[in-house]
């Protein structure tokens, strides 16, 4: 039985942190799944990390924390998540996709189709947008409406291989629905670190850049030519 709570940031930390197995076969080694390195923080950890990172260097790379992004645009369910466990108690024998699946049939949610806006469900795993997602971990779930608002049935990957290790469903409803969430997944912003310097750095994506500066500002499509400040600082969120 899932323990349940309202606490929007103790389910997400939660998440993040639960044990979603290894194999020997996979990636991970000993400790190296996302789940053993986050089982390492605590909630205030998380919550003292920035919402985003820009890594400078030989290969600058920017990522955006899956525990902030989460928390800034999700708000915990109890009640329907614990209307899903109960239904998918009562199926043993089948797989979360599949008790998610008929769950929705019975709350007569509509299948896949339509848009963000509509009841609709709308299945997604974000490995599959890699060239826009900037989320530092993967995350597969289903959105859907009922009434005037708007849910997401969600499960985040803490395992090494992307074909496997997603931890148990939860339910959160969109605070800013679906569109606003794949937005805030796909969008960064950063300051520079240097003392005086107004420069600002935002991002869509991996290839829609745009660098506000007195002087070599505009728009890019390469880390690499803006991986740090035209003065020489570094990019801080």
């Amino acid at each position: 039985m899932q323990t349940i709570t309202n606490n929007t940031e103790e389910v997400i930390y939660g998440m993040l942190t639960e044990s979603t197995g290894t194999h020997f076969l996979d990636s991970g080694g000993s400790d190296g799944r996302a789940w053993q390195r986050n089982a390492k923080k605590t909630l205030e950890d998380f919550k003292n990390e920035p919402e985003a990172y820009f890594e400078g260097g030989e290969y600058p790379d920017v990522s955006k924390s899956t525990f902030w992004l989460l928390v800034n645009n999700l708000q915990y369910d109890a009640d329907l998540t614990a209307a899903y466990y109960k239904f998918d108690e009562a199926r043993p024998n089948d797989s979360y996709y599949e008790t998610i699946e008929a769950w929705l049939d019975k709350l007569g949610v509509p299948g896949e189709g339509g848009d963000f806006y509509g009841p609709a469900r709308f299945g997604f795993n974000t490995y599959n947008w890699s060239d826009m997602w900037l989320g530092d971990q993967t995350l597969q779930g289903t959105s859907f409406g009922l009434g005037e608002t708007h849910y997401l049935i969600l499960q985040v990957h803490g395992g090494a291989d992307v074909r496997g290790g997603y931890t148990s469903p939860k339910v959160f409803e969109l605070i800013e629905g679906l569109d606003g969430f794949i937005m805030a997944g796909e969008d960064a912003s950063f300051r520079c670190s240097a003392e005086g310097c107004s420069n600002n750095l935002s991002m869509r994506g991996y290839y829609e850049i745009e660098l506000d500066a007195e002087e070599g500002g505009g728009y890019f499509k390469d880390l690499e030519e803006v991986k740090a400040c035209p003065c020489g600082g570094s990019w801080i969120n």
